[in-house]
């Protein structure tokens, strides 16, 4: 299990620069047709064609699957720094990771 985020101390500080955009993601829950519990993100589930991975896509030329909301996936054009706030709706941690970047917890806990 991770350290407590507050004391935490991080082996080389830095502060991150305001970002150019923010998006909210809320991570919530509902059944789908076949009664199972699946994750939404922003009231959208995934449908994930693993035959067809979107780093494969876009390496064919493919660029079409961001506008389509099935693949979750969020186009921030050329910003150099955004911020991402993670709302999870459902009653227990969901754990997460990013590829490629370089993030910056600024706060965690429950929202009021």
């Amino acid at each position: 299990m991770s350290d407590p985020l507050e004391s935490t101390i991080p082996l080389y500080p830095q502060t991150p620069s305001e970002p150019a955009t923010t998006q909210q993601i809320n991570i919530t829950t509902a059944l789908n047709d076949s009664g199972n519990l699946v994750f939404m993100i922003n009231n959208q589930s995934a449908q994930v064609d693993y035959n067809a991975p979107p780093l494969l896509l876009a390496a064919s030329g493919n660029t079409s699957y961001p506008s389509d909301p099935q693949w979750n996936i969020y186009d921030f054009g050329s910003a150099t720094s955004i911020r991402v706030v993670l709302r999870n709706f459902f009653p227990t941690v969901h754990p997460m990771h990013l590829h490629g970047h370089n993030p910056w917890i600024l706060t965690e806990g429950l929202e009021n």
